[in-house]
């Protein structure tokens, strides 16, 4: 589905009046091509406030007309908390972020706390490599990563400073797997897997310490 920004202000009104009173400020929105995240509420601080608020939509997957919806109440109930200067249990989704989208989930939605991109299909059909990489690091935790190919031997020189082991290289398209992994440039910023999702990737690829 394809949208525009005036989708997004039509149903953050209709959603404002109906599960917030209207008591929302309404914020800039903005839509954007990201693969990292599926809506995100960012603000800046002047004098000590927090103000210019912006909800980012992202429609680099193909979702419908209900996940947009669920994305943009998401980050309605992230506004009215930090509007509220609301201290919630967690820095992002905590006991009242709970409260809240229980409370809208009962019309039928379904906000969840982590609105993920991962299992979502790119809009666009044309097929994108993904240089991966997974690893055994120092505490003998299992991580994937995703790496930007030139910067491959700067990742190998640092995986051998860091003494990693089990380290196998690997390419995929699978836009569902991903295509919402960061490009890693510098550092490495793996996801956490577990040992049999680590034992499944060696044995669809082959093992190599280097390249």
């Amino acid at each position: 589905m394809d949208i525009k920004l005036d989708y997004i202000k039509s149903n953050f009104d209709k959603f404002n009046l109906k599960y917030f009173n209207s008591e929302l400020i309404t914020p800039k929105f903005k839509i954007t091509r990201a693969k990292s995240y599926l809506g995100q509420l960012s603000w800046k601080y002047i004098n000590g406030e927090m103000t210019n608020y912006i909800i980012s939509i992202s429609v680099m997957f193909d979702r419908s007309d209900k996940d947009f919806c669920n994305t943009i109440l998401h980050e309605m109930i992230h506004l009215y908390i930090r509007q509220n200067n609301i201290k919630d249990t967690r820095p992002h989704h905590g006991r009242v972020f709970y409260q809240i989208a229980d409370r809208i989930n009962q019309d039928g939605w379904n906000i969840s706390r982590c609105d993920s991109t991962q299992g979502c299909e790119l809009t666009s059909k044309e097929k994108v490599t993904y240089n991966m990489v997974t690893y055994i690091n120092r505490d003998g935790k299992y991580f994937i990563m995703r790496y930007n190919k030139k910067k491959e031997h700067y990742y190998i020189s640092l995986f051998m400073k860091y003494n990693y082991k089990g380290i196998v290289w690997f390419t995929s398209t699978d836009n569902k797997k991903y295509a919402y992994f960061p490009e890693c440039r510098t550092g490495c910023r793996g996801w956490f897997i577990t040992k049999g999702e680590y034992d499944e990737l060696t044995k669809k690829n082959k093992y190599s310490e280097a390249v």
